[in-house]
């Protein structure tokens, strides 16, 4: 876990400043072979993700009315 917080902060600090930015990293290098192997690594998450995010658009705009 440790790792994977140290690379998103990384990669954190070379994303632009306007906008919004969704970042999702796994916390060891070998997780897209794991993933490969069919277990989940990232996809329930990335599914939970967009998800929350929708949610938080939609209530955005919801508010913005």
């Amino acid at each position: 876990m440790q790792k994977g917080m140290e690379y998103l902060h990384k990669l954190a600090t070379e994303q632009p400043t306007e906008g919004i930015t969704f970042l999702m990293v796994a916390g060891m290098p070998y997780a897209q072979y794991v993933e490969a192997m069919s277990l989940d690594v990232l996809d329930t998450s990335e599914q939970m993700a967009k998800a929350k995010i929708k949610s938080m658009i939609d209530r955005l705009f919801t508010k913005a009315k």
